[in-house]
């Protein structure tokens, strides 16, 4: 208790280990003559677990949603010392290829030197799905320009490839991305990027081309 130290004298213990050898031994020494040990009180702290992974999925197929760790977050005991300067624990290594099906892995947890933990692994559900994918063309909108000013875009209409989830396509309505580029700042640009607005569930922009739009800015 509070980091005190236990000494166990061995010879103290030489009749109880004549006991233990019988008659037909003598003792005639002991090395080392004193045994020592440090007890510290131990402290606890919950970290989350980060999940280590390579995976690889197969031609036209992706994570379901996301990656599901259970436990997300483990207790662990050691120095305070130690404690402070973990945030969180690792797993060792998922490596996984050609994945096109619902799974489920077991996983190690990596611990710091020093550190312990009950759980020694936790289990990694992986939801996975068929995409597919889709072109369309789309008009970029303006946002954010001062008054007095008008602007032309170069070009106007530009081509996005869109990944979606098979069940998504089916339901999907279009105009459902809305592409805009910001004019607030437009003084000190000589080029526009390209934004959108959070898409729904399951839609990915996988490519917008071209990505960037020229500009004139006209003072009316």
């Amino acid at each position: 208790n509070k980091g005190k130290n236990l000494f166990w004298i061995m010879n103290s213990k030489r009749q109880e280990l004549t006991n233990i050898f019988g008659n037909s031994v003598d003792i005639i020494d002991i090395k080392p003559d004193r045994l020592l040990m440090s007890f510290e009180n131990e402290n606890k702290k919950e970290v989350p677990v980060e999940l280590n992974s390579d995976i690889n999925y197969r031609p036209s197929y992706w994570l379901d949603g996301d990656l599901k760790i259970s436990p997300l977050s483990v207790a662990i005991y050691g120095k305070q010392s130690i404690l402070d300067s973990i945030t969180s624990v690792q797993t060792k290594l998922l490596k996984l290829n050609d994945v096109y099906k619902d799974q489920q892995h077991k996983v190690d947890i990596l611990l710091p030197k020093g550190v312990k933990c009950k759980n020694t692994s936790v289990f990694i559900d992986i939801g996975v799905e068929p995409f597919i994918e889709e072109f369309i063309l789309e008009e970029v909108q303006v946002r954010n320009l001062k008054d007095g000013y008008s602007i032309k875009l170069f070009p106007r209409e530009v081509g996005v490839t869109l990944r979606l989830s098979k069940d998504q396509h089916r339901v999907m309505k279009t105009g459902f991305i809305q592409l805009y580029v910001d004019a607030s700042n437009i003084l000190d640009k000589n080029i526009l990027v390209i934004e959108y607005d959070i898409l729904p569930q399951m839609v990915r922009v996988e490519r917008i081309y071209p990505n960037s739009l020229e500009f004139l800015l006209i003072k009316e």
